[in-house]
């Protein structure tokens, strides 16, 4: 701006003179007001009394204004004012012309020597329309005839040989060249580094050129910085000042340098000049240039990015002010990976004071909609495009005024933000591209925009990492918590409670207190401590745990506590495995059946089962179920391989029974498997290998019938506690085991009842049912009835298995389906002993009677 001031003040002073005798001669029309010509520019009457050239500001090529002419069938011309060239060469003619289509008339450029009287020397051929409604640009070298001629003038004469009456033909930004032959000339200025910061020692180097036509030396050249910013070299605004005593022939250069300490920001005007002796041409002795200082790089630093929100969150950036001045946004810009293009932040002046937050984004309303009550700056940058940060990585660059980098940061998924959160730095005064300055937020609502980063350290802050289980076993629980010095200063005396959040509503109440500790010790920034709890008696299962710290000087107390889910391990034989079909009948189901022995419900979820794994394959382990599943005391769980199991024990369909049908039951073989049971901890609650010999020897077909726990507070791994199934069903799933024994008996032994019995089809006392005691787990049985004269008329059981005690029904019927006659009958049960493969008899008598 202040070069421009400094040139638009020598034209002026040379078109008030009317006559040009520096070089180059710029003519833009721009000093006056349209439609007069500036001074000492002429043109004819041809077309119109007040003058057929006048200037416009209709489309100018350079604000802001042309000169123009119409109609192309009239013969025109605008002249030039008188063009001193004593003691110069002459160059080049420039200027650009634009014309309407139908501006169809020739036009020639042609010079006079005595001052416009005449134009004999024809400069150019015809022009004719150049086919285009755009500016073309026109050059022309000038004749060595006008050379050292002191009152030449150029004329652009429209010939008026067109038919348009109507077009239009414009000239802008005329230029003439000449050189001189002694003209020394500050070609240049140039700036190493050429954006200094606040604190750079910086090298200013000259450019002086011998533009004249002879050879010059001993050349003055002063350096000022120009203070009062009067676009002026003020004697009292000189720093440095030599001579070039080297001969410098036409066309060389010498270059000529000082250092300056830049201690503010800002623009700084440097002025170079030269003072030759016998320049003939100033125009080009003073150059001026603008030193512009920056704030040294990462004085604001990008502090968070959002670049992968959820809509409608449009992207944002956060700028921090981590210096001690206060900076102006306007026209800093900001970038992507791809440098180019740069986005204008804004163009309003927009302060950011020291310690300030400043968020950045293209879209206001969606950005204050989710975030209401930001009270820091928010820049609506609209040149910034919708999506500018890629999601699968990206960089983010702010630049200032100038276009130099203040900050940058290339960040990765890696480095968190992803998912609708933001991407934090934790301190400014670490390095912006190193990924442990970084992280996700953990803020609340996933992101800090305007206020301090929830990773940025504050001086007191402690934070409790997390409560886990270091051993889950039910009778050695210890509970760990992990807290972490995250502020800036050390910290010791502190509490750590931990509670059992029985009732789940995730506050910690005085009646879940496990324990509290004091921490004495002192924990130094960035620190962590570990801290162990002994819980007895814990709760088995899912428990919820809170740790709370409890430290009054802690500046974010909202992360003083965490919670966490802890499983605890049960005891052994918690549930049983109690029973095991592993041999169904063709296109039944296989099943297991639990049961639960102890005091205390069981919730199964996340419960594993699983068998022996095929060789060379790897232990499948299928969880029973994944939901919530109570077995209450005394309860069984039926759980099979597919519904088909509810075709022959169709009582199952009965919601008392628990059945779960889980297709990815382990196959369980007919030669003998494992069955493991294991708890949410995948602790081994109840596990067995069984084998086809443990079913009763002297039960020829096993199959479709199960293998039953004879007791259960017996070991399940124990051969003996196992034996077949004596339910004609084949099975008991759900219910107690038919062989199911507490104690044995001691001996044998019958009895009936009701006895006597009449079996005459009344409904009253129409059968007995003879129970029996035997001192054996297992037996099979035969069952047979006499008459009082000893001869066989019923077969009641034969060969049938069954346990220490049972019942069998008698009707009254013999083997013929004839009811018997009155009379005492006497009753031979016969066992044989599945363990030990004794015989055992034991004789009983009923009397089958009639009403009186």
């Amino acid at each position: 701006m202040l070069l421009k001031k400094l040139l638009l003040l020598l034209l002026l002073v040379w078109t008030a003179q009317a006559q040009v005798r520096y070089f180059p001669f710029i003519e833009n029309f721009d000093s006056v007001t349209p439609p007069a010509l500036p001074p000492g520019w002429s043109t004819t009457t041809n077309r119109s009394s007040t003058g057929d050239f006048t200037t416009t500001k209709s489309t100018p090529r350079s604000d802001s204004n042309a000169v123009i002419s119409t109609n192309s069938t009239i013969s025109q011309s605008l002249i030039s004012p008188i063009i001193d060239f004593a003691n110069k060469e002459v160059d080049t003619l420039k200027f650009y012309e634009r014309r309407s289509s139908t501006h169809n008339s020739g036009l020639i450029i042609e010079a006079s020597t005595n001052g416009g009287t005449t134009f004999p020397i024809i400069l150019s051929d015809t022009f004719h329309n150049p086919g285009t409604t755009s500016y073309v640009l026109r050059k022309l070298k000038l004749p060595a005839v006008l050379s050292n001629q002191p009152n030449v003038k150029i004329r652009w004469r429209v010939v008026g040989n067109g038919t348009g009456t109507s077009g239009t033909i414009r000239f802008d930004d005329i230029t003439i060249t000449a050189r001189f032959y002694f003209d020394a000339a500050v070609r240049s200025i140039q700036f190493n580094p050429p954006l200094p910061f606040r604190g750079d020692s910086i090298r200013i180097t000259a450019n002086i050129f011998n533009a004249g036509l002879l050879s010059i030396s001993n050349i003055p050249v002063e350096f000022y910085e120009d203070y009062n910013r009067n676009s002026k070299p003020d004697i009292d605004e000189l720093f440095f000042s030599t001579i070039i005593n080297q001969i410098l022939q036409p066309n060389d250069s010498a270059f000529i340098s000082t250092s300056v300490y830049t201690s503010q920001i800002g623009d700084r005007p440097i002025i170079v000049k030269t003072l030759l002796a016998d320049d003939q041409n100033p125009m080009n002795d003073i150059k001026l240039i603008i030193l512009a200082v920056g704030l040294p790089p990462r004085t604001l630093v990008i502090n968070e990015i959002m670049y992968a929100p959820k809509s409608p969150e449009p992207e944002w950036i956060e700028i921090y002010n981590c210096s001690s001045d206060t900076v102006d946004l306007k026209n800093w810009k900001i970038s992507n990976r791809n440098l180019s293009p740069k986005y204008n932040l804004t163009a309003s002046t927009i302060h950011l004071k020291p310690g300030e937050f400043c968020v950045v984004t293209k879209d206001l309303s969606l950005f204050s909609a989710i975030h209401p009550d930001i009270e820091s700056q928010i820049i609506q940058s609209f040149a910034i495009p919708t999506y500018l940060f890629n999601n699968n990585g990206d960089a983010v660059v702010l630049f200032d005024s100038r276009g130099a980098i203040i900050d940058s940061v290339r960040y990765s998924p890696s480095w968190g933000g992803t998912d609708g959160k933001s991407l934090e730095r934790i301190d400014f005064i670490g390095v912006s591209n190193d990924s442990s300055n970084w992280g996700t937020s953990k803020d609340s609502i996933g992101s800090t925009p305007g206020r301090q980063n929830y990773l940025t350290p504050l001086q007191h802050n402690l934070c409790v990492l997390r409560v886990s289980a270091v051993n889950y076993l039910y009778n050695n629980t210890i509970i760990s918590v992990s807290i972490r010095n995250t502020g800036r200063q050390p910290v010791d005396n502190f509490e750590v409670s931990l509670y059992h959040d029985k009732n789940q509503d995730t506050i910690p109440e005085s009646t879940e207190l496990i324990s509290t500790q004091i921490i004495t010790s002192q924990l130094l920034p960035k620190d962590s401590i570990s801290i162990t709890f002994q819980w007895l008696n814990p709760a088995l299962g899912k428990n919820i745990l809170i740790a709370v710290v409890n430290f009054p000087s802690d500046m974010r107390p909202k992360d003083n506590i965490v919670y966490n889910e802890v499983k605890i391990s049960y005891p052994p034989n918690s549930l049983i495995i109690n029973e095991i079909m592993y041999q169904p009948k063709t296109n039944e189901a296989e099943y297991v059946e639990l049961f639960n022995p102890n005091n205390e419900a069981i919730d199964i979820s996340g419960w594993k089962i699983s068998d022996k794994p095929d060789t060379g394959k790897e232990l499948k382990i299928n969880v029973i179920c994944h939901w919530l599943f109570v077995i209450g005391v005394g309860e069984y769980l039926v759980i099979a391989s597919d519904s088909s199991i509810f075709n022959r024990f169709s009582y199952l369909t009965d919601s008392k029974y628990r059945v779960i049908i889980n297709k990815n039951l382990m196959s369980l073989n007919n030669e003998g498997d494992n069955v493991i049971l294991n708890d949410l901890t995948r602790t081994t609650i109840d596990s067995l290998y069984y084998l086809p010999k443990w079913h009763n020897s002297d039960v020829e077909d096993v199959n479709g019938r199960s293998l039953e726990r004879i007791n259960p507070s017996m070991p399940g791994t124990d051969r003996r506690n196992w034996s077949t199934c004596a339910n004609p069903l084949g099975g008991t799933p759900g219910k107690q085991n038919s062989i199911y024994t507490i104690t044995v008996p001691s001996s044998a032994s019958l009895s009936f009842s009701p006895n006597p019995f009449s079996p005459d089809g009344d409904g009253f006392e129409d059968a007995t049912i003879m129970c029996y005691q035997l001192p054996s787990t297992t037996s099979l049985i035969r069952v047979r009835i006499y008459d009082a004269r000893g001869r066989h008329i019923r077969t009641l059981a034969d060969s049938e298995p069954c346990g220490s005690t049972g019942d069998i029904v008698w009707d009254g019927y013999n083997d013929k389906r004839e009811r018997v006659r009155i009379g005492i009958y006497i009753v031979l049960l016969e066992a044989l002993d599945g363990n030990g493969g004794s015989l055992l008899t034991v004789k009983g008598t009923v009397v089958v009677a009639a009403k009186l």
